[in-house]
């Protein structure tokens, strides 16, 4: 069953990284800002064609090869050698990333991009109005499911057994055990706990964030911005409660034992899994989708281009701006959004849950 499941994993991001450069927007290539007139030059689309050709073949290997030879090795080998491969994916995207940002970046101040053009700056003060995104108690509604199971292991915990599970193995049977304690009984409720306020934190902040006006195309940018906001809030509303789920039936095993059989024990994570990995595809193709319908840059308006602030990515992913009051941008490459390291609160946004994660994982 772990085998299966790296190989899933395998797939789903041999997909994500194939359609990536197909999807992002054209105006921002591996994290280097693109102007319109340059968006179909050939060296552009041939570092496209270079990563998505170089990591689906490294990947094809990959897979074959461990498709072919999980079964001959022990099932601890194989399930470890399928997590060094999924990592190794992983950081042979990030070496394609890193190779084609540098070269792109690297032709940018050869050529003198954008150099002639008139910088623009657009800001629509009605955008705001049409925003989409959900109210934040819509995110926040699951917290309701974790409360009412604070008050139930509280009043059940005298029945609770002396020695409760805190890891589920691949098979859906718990392989870790602790002894009961008060703390114990609810550390992953305080885990649940955690996650749902630092996914409402992340959706209220996106919410404030400024909505990017294309100058070339302000009304078609518009469109894409709100677009993709909306679509944003509902991907985080959605995997919060798919992730309440999950965790209060690993919640409800530990109050009553035995109240799952073994078939569900292990069919709800792995549709816990298929679930997020299918849902992030099809929020990566919504948003493909909206950068395709409305990245259409007018004749009228080709004298002009937005302003370039390369100068703020490093490496084109990590942003910092402390004149930029957005705590969170849009990424520069993939789908989703990215704190703005500039500003000193997104420290407490990155720092914090991390903490309290770590302090919560070492005292179950």
């Amino acid at each position: 069953m772990e085998q299966a499941m790296f190989i899933t994993i395998m797939v789903f991001l041999t997909i994500m990284q194939s359609i990536i450069p197909v999807l992002m927007r054209k105006s921002h290539v591996f994290g280097v800002y693109v102007p319109d007139e340059y968006q179909n030059d050939h060296s552009v689309l041939f570092y496209k064609k270079l990563y998505v050709v170089s990591y689906v073949a490294l990947s094809g290997i990959l897979l074959l090869g461990y498709a072919l030879w999980m079964n001959k090795l022990e099932i601890s080998v194989s399930a470890a050698l399928g997590l060094v491969l999924v990592f190794s994916l992983m950081i042979w995207g990030l070496i394609l990333y890193f190779y084609c940002h540098g070269k792109l970046l690297q032709l940018k101040r050869q050529t003198g991009w954008s150099s002639t053009l008139k910088k623009v700056n657009i800001t629509d003060l009605g955008a705001r109005k049409l925003d989409e995104m959900l109210p934040w108690y819509i995110v926040a509604l699951p917290i309701i499911f974790t409360i009412g199971l604070f008050i139930l292991t509280f009043t059940q915990y005298t029945h609770i057994p002396e020695s409760i599970p805190t890891h589920w193995g691949a098979n859906g049977q718990p392989d870790s055990f602790t002894e009961k304690s008060y703390f114990s009984v609810i550390s992953s409720l305080l885990l649940l706990f955690v996650l749902q306020i630092m996914f409402i934190g992340i959706h209220e902040a996106t919410r404030k964030s400024g909505i990017k006006i294309s100058a070339a195309n302000s009304a078609g940018s518009r469109i894409r911005q709100l677009g993709i906001r909306k679509y944003n809030s509902w991907f985080l509303a959605i995997i919060n409660l798919v992730m309440t789920i999950l965790l209060s039936f690993l919640q409800l095993s530990i109050i009553y034992p035995g109240i799952f059989n073994q078939s569900l024990m292990l069919l709800v994570p792995l549709a816990f899994l298929a679930f997020v990995l299918i849902g992030t595809l099809a929020y990566a193709m919504k948003i493909g989708r909206l950068n395709h319908e409305h990245e259409v840059v007018y004749p009228d308006k080709k004298e002009v281009s937005d302003f370039d602030s390369d100068y703020h990515w490093k490496a084109g992913i990590f942003y910092f701006n402390k004149n930029d009051p957005s705590l969170f941008v849009e990424k520069r490459f993939g789908v989703g959004w990215t704190i703005n390291m500039g500003r000193p609160l997104a420290y407490v946004y990155i720092l914090g849950p991390i903490i309290l994660i770590i302090v919560l994982t070492f005292f179950m």
